[in-house]
């Protein structure tokens, strides 16, 4: 668990989520559903934040030191999930509603 969290909180995760998002597939369909997994991450994001939060606060318990990673982690994350969430909440869902019209039929 603590290895998972140093790669969330190093950078990693955000390195390997940019280059999947990065990358192309040249059919519509799955730019599609490529574009709806890239327009859930604000919300994964949230959903990490807050996993690590309480794993770190499990650790503070036993280490002073994980008491002062643990607050300046809520402090300094708490605000962009916050906004991430509010962005999610009043996101256009033009894209969702008209999912079967914005991707075609479906191929065989």
């Amino acid at each position: 668990m603590l290895s998972a969290i140093r790669g969330l909180t190093s950078g990693v995760y955000q390195n390997y989520l940019a280059d999947f998002e990065a990358k192309t597939y040249g059919n519509a369909g799955l730019e599609a559903l490529k574009t709806r997994l890239v327009a859930a991450r604000k919300l994964a994001d949230c959903g990490i934040g807050i996993l690590i939060g309480h794993c770190l606060l499990g650790q503070a318990v036993k280490c002073d030191r994980k008491k002062k990673v643990v607050r300046y982690f809520v402090e300094t994350r708490l605000p962009k999930m916050t906004m991430n969430c509010a962005a999610v909440k009043a996101a256009n869902t033009q894209a969702m509603d008209d999912y079967l019209a914005f991707v075609g039929p479906a191929e065989e």
